[in-house]
């Protein structure tokens, strides 16, 4: 997927109600994650321009942060993704929004959208190892200053 995508992203839902509301399966997600995620940053709502990045080669999420940034883009955060998987069943990962997993030593992990056997699901994936080949970054334009 090459072409830009306009999202429209809403920090006036809680984390459970977009869940709820676009049947989501959420997995390793606490409350408490939750509620620390969501309302983000309220300039964070709004249009913006989005982009999925595929380069079909193991990476780390450092380097797919540095291809993204050559090209313009910075990795999106989780309000994002959760905008870009209301109307698209594409996996995505979102590498701006980094939490600590609270049941694996606190190891820094990321929000993965998926749609497996015909469910939607989001979780918390681990961002400090490689990503595998088929997996697709969701980017936002970075700001112009």
């Amino acid at each position: 997927m090459e072409s830009e995508i306009l999202l429209r992203v809403d920090h006036s839902c809680s984390l459970y109600s977009i869940t709820k509301k676009s049947k989501y399966c959420l997995i390793n997600i606490s409350d408490s994650i939750a509620k620390k995620i969501f309302p983000i940053n309220p300039d964070l709502s709004g249009d913006v321009k989005a982009k999925i990045f595929h380069f079909d080669k193991i990476m780390t999420s450092e380097q797919v942060i540095i291809e993204m940034k050559k090209d313009g883009w910075i990795p999106a955060e989780a309000p994002h993704l959760f905008a870009f998987s209301l109307f698209s069943n594409i996996p995505a990962i979102a590498l701006g929004s980094t939490e600590k997993h609270p049941f694996n030593c606190n190891r820094p992990c990321v929000f993965v959208f998926n749609n497996m056997d015909g469910e939607r699901r989001i979780w918390l994936n681990f961002s400090d190892q490689g990503w595998a080949s088929h997996c697709n970054f969701l980017a936002v334009q970075a700001p112009s200053f």
